[in-house]
């Protein structure tokens, strides 16, 4: 038997747990640092409807994590978006006079864009993973204010980054699924999980 996992298994709402930075679990966004709470702000697709947020449970979560009611409080010069087959996304915006290049993303597939990889990245986001947790990597880095990033390839803007933390978030287990799988176990029954979601986190 084959299940999609999540909204099938599991819920299709996610809530953000925390980020991991330095060897820390940061769960109150107030102990984050700026720099990781601006990704969080800026690197997403929401926007507001007559009812609500409308967007990906993801990065609704994301935003509900970092405290922001507002999806364009920061604005964006320019959004590239999610791509399933790059597995991140990636906003440029400005911050103040600044302007930032915010990005999210898979943590094998942000590893090459980083200037610097902390020593215990891989072990971080797998132990992470390993307790069932979406773990999405985040980064960023300050560029030249005089770029037209209206044209700019992807590549231009996804290059030297710096880590900002390991986004963990988890969705439960739905109802009843737990019993249904030992179920079908006991009747004989293989049980294969279909999903996007990291390995570890799937196991």
């Amino acid at each position: 038997c084959c299940f999609d996992k999540t909204g099938t298994l599991t819920s299709d709402e996610l809530t953000a747990r925390g980020v991991a930075l330095s060897s820390e679990f940061i769960d109150d966004k107030a102990n984050l640092p700026a720099d990781t709470l601006l990704v969080l702000a800026s690197c997403h697709a929401v926007s507001r409807g007559a009812n609500g947020l409308l967007g990906d449970s993801l990065e609704r979560a994301q935003l509900a994590f970092a405290g922001v009611d507002r999806p364009d409080k920061v604005r964006v010069l320019k959004r590239y978006g999610f791509s399933s087959e790059l597995r991140r996304m990636t906003c440029v915006c400005a911050q103040g006079a600044s302007t930032v290049v915010t990005c999210k993303g898979a943590p094998e597939t942000l590893k090459p864009l980083l200037r610097d990889v902390p020593a215990d990245y891989d072990a971080s986001y797998e132990q992470h993973a390993s307790r069932g947790m979406r773990v999405l990597a985040l980064a960023s880095r300050t560029v030249s204010n005089q770029i037209d990033w209206k044209g700019a390839p992807r590549e231009q803007a996804e290059t030297d980054l710096t880590f900002r933390g390991f986004l963990c978030l988890t969705s439960p287990l739905k109802p009843g699924t737990r019993n249904v799988i030992q179920h079908l176990q006991a009747s004989g029954h293989k049980c294969v999980i279909i999903t996007g979601d990291n390995v570890l986190t799937a196991a």
